[in-house]
C-alpha cells in the first residue's frame, strides 16, 4: 500500500473527512486526497466543523499501519529511497508514491545495515 492508500483508509476507518495542514492553513478532502503530492508529516486528520478528539497526524497514522502488518518503513521505488522510524516522511520527494515495506540486508557498497524493499518484493526473493 502506498503513502496515500494507508491514509486514506486509516481517515475513512476512523470517520476523518481529509487532512489539515495548521502551519500552512491547507487541507485536503478525501474528494481530493493529498494533490500536494508531498504531504507533510505534521498534517492531522481532519473534519469538518469542530471536533474535539485527539489530535493524530500522518507519521502517527502511517506508523499504527506498519506496526499492525508488522512492516518496517516506506520504500520509494522511483528515487530508491527509504525511512523508518522517527524519520517517516523526512525528505523531499512525493512521499505519495512510497509504499509500505519490510527491511532486507544491504548488498549494496553504501555501508547500510538495511534496505527497505515493498514486501512483494522480500516474497519473491528480490
Amino acid at each position: 500500500m502506498t503513502v496515500l492508500e494507508i491514509a486514506e483508509a486509516y481517515l475513512k476507518r476512523e470517520g476523518n473527512d481529509g487532512l489539515w495542514h495548521s502551519e500552512e492553513g491547507c487541507g485536503c478532502f478525501l474528494a481530493d486526497f493529498m494533490p500536494c503530492g508531498t504531504p507533510s508529516p505534521v498534517c492531522i486528520a481532519g473534519h469538518r466543523g469542530t471536533f474535539d478528539g485527539p489530535e493524530i497526524d500522518l507519521v502517527t497514522m502511517l506508523q499504527d499501519h506498519l506496526d499492525s502488518q508488522n512492516l518496517d518503513g516506506l520504500v520509494n521505488a522511483r528515487t530508491g529511497c527509504w525511512c523508518v522510524g522517527k524519520d517517516l516522511l523526512d525528505c523531499t520527494g512525493p512521499a505519495t508514491y512510497c509504499e509500505a515495506g519490510v527491511k532486507v540486508p544491504c548488498d549494496c557498497d553504501e555501508g547500510h545495515e538495511f534496505h527497505i524493499m515493498p514486501r512483494e518484493d522480500k516474497e519473491d526473493g528480490k
